[in-house]
C-alpha cells in the first residue's frame, strides 16, 4: 500500500508532477504543504508545447522556487518521474534538450538550506498529478494558486488522513 507521506517537522512537503495531452499541450502542479498534511500554497503552468519529462523538470523549478520565495528552508520534495531524481543526482548530463533547466535547478538546490528529494509512487504523488492535469485547461504561463481548487480538496484529506492506494508491482 501507497500513501503520501508527511514531512517531520519543521520541514514542508514539495509534490509535483508534468502532464501531456497529445503532441500539443504540456504543463506542470505543485503544492506545498505542511506536517499535518495542510495546504500552504501550490500552482499551475501551462507550458504549451515540450516532453514530458520537461515538464516534470519545470514542475520542479517552480516547485522550488515557490518554497525558497515563501521562506521555507527545509523541504521534502517528491516526484513520481525517477527520471528527474537521476538526471539531478548524475555527475554530468547528457540530456542536451533540458541541459540548461536541469542546472538551474541544481543551482537553486546548492543554496543555503536543506532539501530530501526524492521519487515517489504516483500513489502518494495524487495531488500533484491532479494539479499537472488541471493546467492543461489553463491559460498557457504560471498561475500560483493560494487555495486549493475545490476539486482536488478529497485528495488532501485522504492524503492528510494517511489513506492507502494499492498498488500492482510486477517483478
Amino acid at each position: 500500500m501507497i500513501r503520501w507521506r508527511a514531512p517531520d517537522w519543521p520541514s514542508v512537503s514539495l509534490n509535483t508532477d508534468g502532464a501531456r495531452k497529445g503532441l500539443e499541450q504540456a504543463g506542470a502542479g505543485g503544492l506545498l504543504r505542511d506536517f499535518n498534511g495542510n495546504w500552504i500554497k501550490g500552482f499551475i503552468v501551462n507550458l504549451g508545447t515540450c516532453s514530458v519529462l520537461s515538464a516534470e523538470l519545470w514542475g520542479l523549478l517552480h516547485g522550488l522556487k515557490m518554497a525558497w520565495e515563501n521562506g521555507f528552508r527545509r523541504v521534502q520534495v517528491g516526484v513520481d518521474n525517477k527520471s528527474v531524481v537521476q538526471l539531478l543526482k548524475m555527475d554530468s548530463v547528457s540530456d542536451t534538450e533540458n541541459a540548461a533547466l536541469i542546472k538551474t535547478i541544481r543551482e537553486l538546490l546548492e543554496r543555503d538550506w536543506s532539501v530530501h528529494l526524492e521519487h515517489v509512487y504516483r500513489e502518494a504523488n495524487y495531488a500533484a498529478d491532479f494539479l499537472a492535469s488541471y493546467s492543461l485547461n489553463s491559460p498557457i504561463g504560471l498561475h500560483v494558486l493560494n487555495s486549493p481548487p475545490t476539486e482536488i480538496v478529497g485528495i488532501l484529506c485522504k492524503d492528510a488522513y494517511g489513506i492507502a492506494h494499492p498498488r500492482l508491482v510486477l517483478s
